[in-house]
């Protein structure tokens, strides 16, 4: 099999691929009839990536629990990484770790680490102040950290990324 983030690439693309199709076939309809099952299929696509980032992480953290042999594996990768001089790895991780939880869970610790991180972050995060991304946004859904395409491909680059300092160390 495949190691893991050899098959995130894939699947992201694959992803990504299907759910822009899908948006592009919507699209073209409500320039002339904006329909409600149209806007809820587009809302659903946004949704769509939030659930596969979550999905993505919370995936990688089995596999590093497993590679690592631990019950921690973000923590431990965080570790690893640290000790390792990977600064700028060790922060993006944390930072899209943060934004998983925050996805996950809403409002809370995660949430008011990034707020106060905000402009070092390679993601948009909404503020207390505002209700929207992009207000008039049709397919908006209510989250708190921006899943697009971007942010999906950077996940999956993080991953792999990570992956890789792992099999240095552990050959």
């Amino acid at each position: 099999m495949h190691d893991y983030h050899e098959l995130i690439y894939n699947s992201i693309d694959f992803t990504i691929n299907a759910l822009n199709n899908e948006r592009d076939n919507l699209l073209r309809p409500l320039e002339e009839n904006a329909t409600t099952s149209s806007v809820r299929t587009l809302q659903m696509i946004n949704l769509q990536k939030a659930i596969i980032a979550t999905g993505m992480f919370s995936l990688f953290d089995a596999e590093l629990q497993r590679r690592l042999n631990c019950t921690d594996g973000f923590k431990e990768v965080l570790k690893l990484l640290e000790y390792n001089g990977n600064a700028n790895l060790t922060s993006r991780f944390s930072y899209f770790k943060l934004a998983i939880n925050v996805l996950k869970h809403g409002r809370g610790k995660s949430y008011e680490k990034l707020l106060a991180e905000c402009e070092n972050l390679p993601f948009t995060i909404k503020s207390d102040e505002n209700s929207f991304f992009d207000e008039g946004d049709i397919d908006e859904v209510i989250l708190l950290i921006r899943v697009d395409e971007k942010f999906l491909r950077n996940c999956a680059e993080l991953i792999n990324d990570v992956s890789k300092v792992i099999e240095t160390i552990h050959k």
